[in-house]
């Protein structure tokens, strides 16, 4: 994809009242990433038209997927989390443990979550409840331990830190969603069944290594999350 079309892609993206600017887009890993603005901001130069709440829009180059950037995070920060594909739902799995508490310490960082569908007056409740320090610890008697359909977008501070750290090796299974009709159109891909990436972090001492897509034949490990067939 050329910065062009990822424009194109950004310009059709944006509500009326917003505008994709003029200045060149910045391209990353993941894509390319271009400054927006409010129109009315663009027009009038007052400062109450200023676009607040996102710091831009990011195009995944490959199948031209537009991400709105939240303003909590310097662009920085999504370049690296979206080339890390942390924007997908993804299974987290602790393969080794060296020090109990921290691990634990450090997985509640991640602040993950399950679901325990409740029924009450004929309708089902899917209420998120967060892990804690107990679970995590009980989770270590019988590795590998598997936490399904998380979301670590936001955790991608805390992910480094698991890294540089020697407490614990976690792997992160990501769902890889099929590309869309523009790719199989064009040809770019066959049209997969469901796809898994693997990446190993923590207690190596080395960057994660992500490694070629598997695709999921079977359950792996032990699952502690209550309800695999619904998102959190």
């Amino acid at each position: 994809m050329t910065s062009t079309e990822a424009r194109t892609l950004a310009e059709a993206f944006v509500p009326h009242d917003t505008v994709v600017l003029a200045a060149p887009p910045v391209e990353c890993e993941f894509g390319f990433y271009f400054q927006i603005d409010s129109r009315a901001h663009q027009e009038t130069g007052r400062m109450e038209g200023l676009l607040i709440g996102t710091c831009g829009i990011l195009v995944d180059r490959v199948n031209g997927d537009v991400h709105m950037l939240g303003s909590g995070q310097p662009p920085d920060y999504w370049y690296e989390a979206y080339r890390r594909r942390l924007h997908l739902p993804c299974t987290v799995v602790v393969t080794k443990v060296l020090d109990r508490q921290r691990a634990a310490e450090a997985l509640l960082r991640l602040h993950m979550s399950f679901v325990i569908p409740e029924e009450a007056h004929g309708i089902v409740w899917r209420i998120p409840q967060h892990y804690g320090l107990k679970d995590f610890m009980k989770s270590f008697d019988k590795l590998p331990a598997r936490f399904e359909n998380q979301n670590l977008i936001f955790r991608l501070h805390e992910i480094e830190k698991i890294e540089q750290g020697r407490d614990l090796v976690v792997q992160l299974e990501l769902a890889v969603p099929p590309p869309n009709a523009l790719q199989q159109r064009r040809g770019r891909h066959p049209r997969p069944d469901r796809w898994l990436q693997k990446m190993s972090i923590g207690a190596t001492g080395v960057p994660p290594v992500q490694s070629q897509p598997q695709r999921i034949r079977t359950p792996l490990g032990r699952s502690l999350h209550r309800d695999p067939s619904h998102p959190d």
